[in-house]
């Protein structure tokens, strides 16, 4: 389980969900744009890395799939990591807005999760992201990205929790609800990031953490970019979520151990249940 999930936490990601389109032949922009990220979201979801490829810039592919922990100098290695991180997970883009052009650069607002190509697909994390795009020879290309907030649902519940080294300390862990926001603040010294999953009733987390094998019955929900000291990160879910236990996790490096081991290794982990 360490190893999927230490996976998981490096990827996050939707980072792939990138935009790219033509423009310039009397086409308006913000249309070309707009067309150009449901063009890069049906990429991803046919595993097509080389129709990926084209709509980025040399910059923004290589940040993208750096994203997955893999090198990504050659081509081989490109097409590697880009089949890593499409094997499991379709991309959805749920809201595009706030197009700026501003003559050969642009960026766009839009809203996109990672959902499960196993059906049923269960809920997933709901990322704000920047796209930041640059116009080459008459089309436009992702050329880098930058996570934000996402928009809090109507009538969702909204649950604090305080994330520290090394634990996580929710308001309250048992709901009657699966409308349900997080909001997480880094109340450490150290970047810290959350990593959820659906977990059977009889897990025994430790021992699954130590392992190299996966449990049986284990739901990846979803992950967040990681957050400095001082920051908050707001969970949106692209679903309800069903009813049963769950598990947040972080997997990033302590910063104060020569070694590196990932804060859950170090007790960051806490249950919550949907009833």
């Amino acid at each position: 389980m360490k190893k999927r999930l230490a996976a998981l936490g490096a990827a996050v990601i939707v980072a792939a969900l990138a935009v790219a389109g033509c423009g310039g032949d009397g086409e308006d922009d913000t249309e070309a744009i707009e067309k150009a990220i449901r063009a890069m979201e049906q990429a991803w979801n046919d595993k097509d890395y080389d129709a990926f490829a084209a709509v980025h810039t040399e910059d923004g592919l290589q940040s993208q799939l750096a994203d997955t922990g893999e090198d990504v100098e050659t081509e081989e290695d490109r097409q590697a990591a880009f089949d890593l991180l499409t094997e499991e997970d379709r991309a959805v883009v749920s809201d595009i807005r706030d197009v700026v052009v501003d003559d050969d650069t642009a960026t766009a607002r839009i809203e996109a999760y990672n959902e499960s190509r196993e059906e049923p697909a269960p809920s997933s994390l709901v990322l704000g992201i920047t796209v930041a795009l640059r116009n080459e020879s008459g089309e436009w290309k992702i050329d880098g990205i930058e996570f934000g907030e996402p928009d809090t649902p109507d009538g969702a519940r909204t649950v604090r929790v305080e994330a520290n080294e090394f634990a996580f300390a929710p308001e309250e862990d048992e709901f009657d609800t699966g409308n349900l926001v997080f909001v997480i603040e880094n109340a450490g010294q150290q970047p810290h990031h959350v990593v959820i999953e659906r977990v059977p009733d009889d897990l025994d987390v430790e021992a699954a953490l130590q392992s190299e094998d996966e449990p049986d019955g284990l739901v990846h929900i979803g992950a967040t970019p990681p957050w400095e000291p001082g920051e908050s990160a707001t969970i949106v879910f692209s679903n309800d979520l069903e009813p049963g236990r769950y598990v947040m996790l972080c997997f990033m490096p302590d910063t104060d151990d020569p070694e590196g081991p990932p804060h859950a290794l170090k007790g960051m982990y806490r249950d919550f249940h949907v009833n």
